[in-house]
């Protein structure tokens, strides 16, 4: 991994990133970026300080596209986009790769709980 982010405590937070970005979010093919598209602005406000907690950048918000009002916050960063592909998350088009949850999430129980409940969320 990115000797930056050797200090980045694999914890609940970043499950929920993970599983945000696995869900309704996406990791660009290019690794230029990522997104959390959903019409609730809770949740990507939840998404925007848990990116900022955690990496202590800002994205923007932007308005999406979709059925009815929905809105995208978008992170242009590839170092940190590149370490999200490095932990387990997606990159590209997830409805045409096979992906598996990230085996430090499937192995500890907090880790898990927090990864389904953001998913069922989404």
């Amino acid at each position: 991994m990115y000797n930056i982010y050797n200090k980045i405590e694999f914890n609940e937070d970043l499950a929920k990133l993970v599983s945000y970005l696995t869900f309704d979010g996406h990791l660009a093919e290019d690794l230029k970026c990522f997104y959390l598209c959903s019409k609730n602005k809770e949740t990507l406000s939840d998404f925007e300080n848990l990116v900022y907690n955690k990496f202590k950048i800002k994205g923007r918000l932007e308005k999406g596209m979709g059925h009815g009002e929905t809105y995208k916050y978008r992170v242009f960063n590839r170092q940190i986009s590149k370490f999200f592909e490095e932990i387990g998350v997606p990159r590209g088009d997830k409805v045409t790769k096979s992906f598996l949850i990230p085996k430090w999430i499937r192995l500890n129980q907090e880790l898990s709980r927090a990864y389904l409940r953001t998913a069922f969320d989404c």
